[in-house]
């Protein structure tokens, strides 16, 4: 019967140890909110101006997520019309953003969004 209330009371301490800890937890994670919400943030930005292709500054860059490059629109055309797999996203000069469709491709003067076929060699 003793070893039966020691152990009670034992689960009543790591209870409450578990209280303190949740409580630990939650202040740890106010404090670091800010720094994880803004590196996620900034994961998803594109804060590059140039085309890692053809090194010129552009207004309107398209980031590929399996490429790991920021191409201006006619770099992402010749790099992407036979790759319909990668996923891009388009940044404008405004911060605004749109994931492309494989088919999508932006006109580089007026950053309009075309619709392209897509080219495949059958060998």
């Amino acid at each position: 019967m003793k070893s039966a209330k020691d152990r009670l009371d034992q689960m009543k301490k790591d209870k409450r140890a578990v209280k303190r800890n949740k409580e630990c937890l939650d202040e740890a994670w106010l404090e670091i909110e800010p720094v994880v919400f803004s590196a996620f943030v900034c994961s998803k930005a594109c804060l590059k101006k140039n085309c890692d292709s053809c090194f010129e500054v552009h207004e309107i860059l398209i980031k590929c997520n399996h490429c790991k490059k920021h191409l201006c629109a006619e770099c992402d055309l010749v790099s992407h019309i036979n790759s319909p797999f990668h996923q891009r996203t388009v940044f404008f000069s405004d911060f605004t953003s749109k994931h492309l469709l494989s088919h999508e491709f932006v006109d580089s003067k007026s950053g309009i969004i075309l619709q392209k076929g897509m080219v495949y060699s059958i060998d």
